[in-house]
């Protein structure tokens, strides 16, 4: 008669429970944070358009991509920018996106050969700068989509974006707001990520 070993049961077993909860975690609290409200004071909502813009002066007008595929704000300060739509990683039937979570951010009144308009994070060589670019990849979270999530924070009377995924759990990475680089030259500016820095205020208009 065949022994069964019971730990070879128990473990994986104990493993599943384990991810299982975690994840049931992850989704219960990301679904109970509080909405993210547009500038009329409404609930910013899943698969519609809005456009960002920086809140207080000398940052520029509204988000949209410069060349050749950074994010940064227009340098007219009346400038909308380009329309975006934000899609969370978890609880598809909830259409409403709330704080701390993780989002996926998409340009939607653009179109750019080879490239998506989906928001990423791309590393400099020496990995510790990091640039908000499009080319990512919507939905699907995990460890394969790790640097398209971001998330939307209170920040003072208004919001930030942050960058700290919690899709993949064993991933590591570095956490930080998304902000203002001005190039040394004194050219274009570049969102980028830092522990550091001074977050990009900003309010969200629906379009």
């Amino acid at each position: 008669m065949e022994v069964l070993n019971v730990r070879q049961f128990i473990v994986p077993f104990l493993l599943v429970v384990a991810l299982s909860t975690t994840s049931s975690l992850l989704v219960n609290a990301q679904s109970d944070s509080e909405p993210v409200l547009d500038d009329a004071g409404n609930p910013v909502l899943r698969g519609v358009n809005y456009v960002i813009l920086p809140v207080g002066g000398g940052n520029g007008g509204g988000l949209q991509v410069t060349s050749p595929l950074y994010i940064g704000p227009n340098a007219d300060e009346s400038a909308l920018g380009s329309s975006v739509q934000f899609s969370p990683a978890v609880d598809p039937k909830d259409n409403t996106i709330k704080i701390s979570t993780d989002i996926n951010v998409k340009f939607t009144s653009i179109s750019l050969s080879g490239s998506s308009t989906v928001w990423r994070v791309n590393r400099n060589k020496d990995q510790q700068t990091m640039f908000v670019t499009v080319g990512g990849v919507e939905g699907n979270p995990g460890r394969e989509t790790f640097d398209n999530w971001f998330k939307i924070d209170k920040y003072e009377d208004a919001y930030k974006f942050s960058y700290c995924p919690a899709v993949c759990s064993y991933c590591r990475t570095i956490c930080g707001d998304v902000g203002i680089l001005t190039e040394s030259d004194g050219g274009r500016k570049l969102l980028f990520i830092s522990g550091g820095i001074l977050p990009l205020k900003v309010k969200f208009h629906k379009v």
